[in-house]
């Protein structure tokens, strides 16, 4: 015994009509949020990139002892 399977033409395929969801207030509220809290992410990302930068010319300074610190 085999299985059939029944087939749906492009042309049916066509003919459907999916609903998709209203732009409603709420959803871009929270849309405009979500897109704030990218930017703030993306700012916090660069500021310990340029942290870590920081921290690694000062560890060259103390090594090569053109700085120095007093303890």
């Amino acid at each position: 015994g085999g299985s059939t399977r029944t087939r749906i033409s492009r042309k049916e395929l066509e003919k459907l009509k999916i609903k998709l969801p209203d732009e409603s207030k709420r959803t871009i509220l929270i849309n405009n949020l979500l897109k704030q809290q990218d930017e703030i992410l993306i700012t916090l990302e660069m500021d310990v990139e340029l942290w870590k930068q920081k921290k690694k010319v000062l560890m060259q300074l103390l090594l090569t002892g053109i700085v120095r610190v007093k303890v």
